[in-house]
């Protein structure tokens, strides 16, 4: 089984005063329908280079929450290890954040975006279209030179990318937050780390 590196959020817990790092579930049970291995990563840099050279990572999977640049810990966490695995050739699926991370790392232009949050909209594949659910306050228009654009919601914001030369990969849907997962997501991720 690929083992899938996995980054988590971070949340601000006041009741406790305590700052987590938060999954929710749903990724570890989409990783383990795909046949992959979840090995949870913390936002803490030194633990996590530790992790890079100790174990065997098959691919990264950059997960959703926070926006950029409001969690300082998980925005180096995660720029190390896309710089890591684009190094090593290592497979990268940012979701959502995830995404515009990777966008943002190759210079793309995000911009705000409207009726993206907690919505659905109608989304346009190459082969095929399909209702996803939408999550996102930021979004482009256009893609950066590197990237594919693989597919984009009916108001022209950019929803899948692909990199042309890397296995760097983006979605802005979250398919851990379908019920049953859609087989189209769980292909798409298998193929992305097979």
């Amino acid at each position: 089984m690929k083992r899938i590196a996995i980054t988590q959020r971070e949340d601000a817990v006041a009741s406790h005063q305590e700052v987590r790092d938060a999954l929710d579930q749903r990724w570890i049970e989409l990783l383990h329908a795909c046949r992959l291995e979840p090995f949870i990563l913390p936002n803490h840099l030194p633990t996590v280079d530790c992790y890079l050279k100790r174990y065997a990572i098959d691919g990264f999977l950059f997960t959703g929450g926070n926006h950029l640049r409001s969690s300082s810990k998980r925005d180096v966490v995660e720029n190390r290890l896309l710089s890591w695995g684009i190094d090593h050739q290592i497979p990268i699926l940012g979701v959502c954040r995830g995404m515009q991370l990777i966008q943002q790392f190759f210079g793309d232009v995000l911009i705000p975006v409207s009726h993206h949050v907690n919505n659905t909209h109608i989304t346009y594949f190459a082969k095929s279209i399909r209702i996803t659910n939408s999550f996102h306050q930021l979004g482009s228009l256009k893609a950066a030179p590197f990237f594919d654009v693989l597919a984009k919601a009916e108001d022209g914001v950019i929803e899948a990318i692909a990199h042309k030369d890397l296995p760097c990969y983006g979605i802005m849907r979250h398919p851990e937050r379908e019920y049953p997962f859609v087989a189209d997501d769980l292909r798409f991720i298998q193929e992305i780390f097979e």
